[in-house]
């Protein structure tokens, strides 16, 4: 029986995490993967490896693409695939910056019209501790939130290959720097509370790592005029951490993905939830959310508007930190 190709395009670290996901959970596909480094890997007789995006569309037959190159590529490369009516899921950021309307609603219109999927890669959407977080959110009212605390630090050498210098994350041209690369919680932030209504933001580049992009990045986050966010955002620190608090009047939740804990604490009682959850079964997951998006025909574009909100999001927070101000949002 002939195989159902799926393409890869891109082969960056985390084109390889897909790779190795294809190869040991869906032997009935055929991996294709675009690289610009063709000839190290043609000796892998499993997969198919081209350079030309382009030759590989005249050629094959795509069922579905995973987009794993660079953000400021990813534009050009989701128009092509989508007018050649295959399905998408593109690595996060969506893009490396807010595209124009235009261009926008012209995307909007072919996903639509004809009928695609597109999935963007915020693994955390999937992850089990932020579904019962959410569930625990619509328990409770908005209004007796106090304020948020988002904090995500982590040493980018330490899960960037070597050099890391030259990785994606480092280098502005290749849409890098702490924004785009921790881009999870800013999703998270759309995806918990709704779009925020202004912001004020600090990113600095501390010259620790020697690269050319911010690696830390503070903010105050207005979802409305009561409830703030504290945001901190940094990979150039030695220290490991990565939490949600929110504080309500009378209790608060903690969502700790490092320890794989939720914690819900009062006055008097503590619960917790604990699922501890690696990267390759959350790629897994989302990958599966992809295919049976596809195969149970949910054609919806709430993806992709959803994620272009978070590409917005993005832009407003760095504006605010280029003007020095606190700008509006929505």
């Amino acid at each position: 029986m002939q195989k159902i190709n799926i393409l890869i395009v891109g082969y960056g670290a985390i084109g390889k995490q897909y790779h190795s996901l294809l190869l040991k959970n869906f032997k009935k596909y055929q991996i294709v993967i675009v690289s610009k480094h063709k000839k190290k890997f043609q000796k892998n007789s499993e997969v198919i490896f081209e350079k030309s995006l382009a030759y590989v569309l005249k050629k094959y037959e795509i069922y579905a693409a995973i987009v794993c190159s660079p953000s400021s590529e990813h534009l050009l490369q989701l128009n092509t695939l989508l007018a050649n009516n295959i399905h998408v899921l593109v690595e996060k950021p969506l893009f490396d910056k807010p595209i124009k309307k235009k261009k926008f609603n012209k995307l909007i219109n072919i996903i639509e019209k004809n009928r695609l999927i597109v999935v963007t890669g915020y693994l955390l959407r999937h992850h089990p501790l932020i579904i019962k977080l959410k569930k625990e959110l619509k328990a409770h009212s908005k209004k007796n939130i106090i304020n948020i605390e988002m904090n995500t630090t982590s040493y980018l050498p330490n899960w960037r290959s070597t050099p890391y210098q030259f990785s994606v994350s480092a280098q502005k041209k290749l849409g890098g720097g702490v924004l785009n690369e921790l881009s999870h919680e800013i999703d998270l932030i759309h995806n918990l509370f709704g779009m925020p209504k202004s912001c004020f933001v600090r990113i600095m580049n501390t010259k620790k790592l020697r690269i050319d992009v911010e690696d830390v990045a503070e903010a105050v986050i207005n979802i409305d005029s009561k409830l703030k966010i504290f945001l901190h955002l940094d990979f150039s620190n030695y220290s490991e951490a990565r939490y949600i608090k929110i504080n309500y009047k009378h209790h608060y939740l903690l969502l700790d993905f490092i320890k794989g804990k939720l914690i819900r604490r009062e006055k008097n009682k503590t619960v917790q939830s604990f699922v501890k959850i690696n990267k390759p079964r959350l790629l897994l997951k989302q990958f599966n959310f992809f295919l049976q998006s596809i195969n149970q025909k949910k054609f919806s574009s709430e993806n992709f508007i959803s994620s272009a909100k978070v590409s917005y999001l993005i832009g407003r927070l760095k504006k605010s930190s280029s003007s020095n101000s606190e700008i509006k949002i929505s």
